[in-house]
């Protein structure tokens, strides 16, 4: 799942220039699966450096590519 994650932030990251991040309930719409299901494996991926975590406009995190 961390690779799916993964390739979805980098795909944002790649259109947007790196200016736009994914909020983790869109990661798991995408996903097709519940924000508690893919928590874990965000947290392992900041743990790792791979993405960082911004407060987005609504009260809400954005995830970027590191």
């Amino acid at each position: 799942m961390k690779s799916k994650i993964l390739k979805i932030i980098e795909e944002k990251h790649e259109t947007s220039g790196g200016k736009c991040g994914t909020y983790a309930n869109k990661l798991a719409e995408i996903l097709g699966c519940e924000y508690k299901d893919i928590v874990g494996d965000l947290k392992d991926l900041y743990k790792e450096g791979k993405i960082i975590v911004k407060e987005g406009i609504h009260p809400s995190k954005l995830i970027f590519k590191k």
